[in-house]
């Protein structure tokens, strides 16, 4: 028969070695988190010119590091991240059916984050990276906007012929502000490039492209070249 402090020592030992058997599952949530942040994500890409465009607008909720991208709900949201300088989505009319087909609209302050809105090897195009596609159809706007837009969706008789397989959409645009507009009738793309004047990026319509600057707090779509 134990004595009690034969017992007393037994259960020490038993608890000693199930304590050191044991893995924290902190420190295994904590990894795979690492792992998370660190997957290698790849886009649907086409070849315009020397560069693997993106094939669709960007969809994206976090940054390149895992953290999320706020979603602005409401007016005062997409307002109040504006006046901050913060980062913010959104569907086109907060409706998530416009989403599967146009992507999301990102403010300035998402595209420009330090994060990095780009998965892992990709990166937001310069004005001279959109420019090299505009060079490839003579720099005509009219022809160019053709080239670069979607053979069907686009209202009033604005429809493209995607010779340059962009398939721009007309995904349409949010002020900054908060009022929605244009979707059918015009694509917005942010560019990377910014100055004291705005943020830069380019407009296509019935029969235009143009180069844009507006507004940092304004919703825009995104496209993405994919490193080499």
């Amino acid at each position: 028969m134990k004595t009690f402090n034969e017992l007393t020592v037994c259960l020490f030992i038993s608890f000693t070695i199930f304590s050191c058997g044991s893995k924290p599952r902190a420190e295994s949530s904590s990894a795979e988190d690492v792992k998370e942040v660190k997957k290698i994500v790849e886009l649907k890409t086409l070849k315009i010119g020397s560069a693997d465009w993106t094939a669709e607008n960007l969809d994206v909720t976090t940054f390149r590091n895992g953290d999320s991208i706020p979603e602005a709900k409401t007016t005062e949201e997409w307002v109040a991240a504006s006046k901050g300088h913060k980062a913010a989505w959104c569907f086109y009319e907060n409706n998530a059916e416009n989403g599967k087909k146009y992507g999301k609209l990102y403010n300035f302050y998402a595209v420009s984050d330090s994060r990095d809105i780009a998965p892992e090897g990709y990166h937001v195009p310069s004005m001279s990276e959109f420019n090299q596609i505009s060079d490839m159809f003579g720099k005509e706007a009219a022809a160019v906007a053709k080239k670069m837009k979607s053979t069907s969706g686009w209202g009033d008789k604005g429809n493209g012929d995607n010779g340059s397989g962009f398939n721009a959409l007309p995904g349409g645009s949010r002020s900054v502000d908060g009022e929605y507009s244009l979707l059918g009738m015009e694509a917005f793309y942010w560019s990377k490039d910014s100055d004291d004047d705005g943020a830069h990026g380019i407009i296509l319509d019935k029969h235009d492209f143009r180069l844009n600057t507006d507004y940092r707090g304004n919703g825009f779509s995104v496209r993405l070249i994919k490193d080499k």
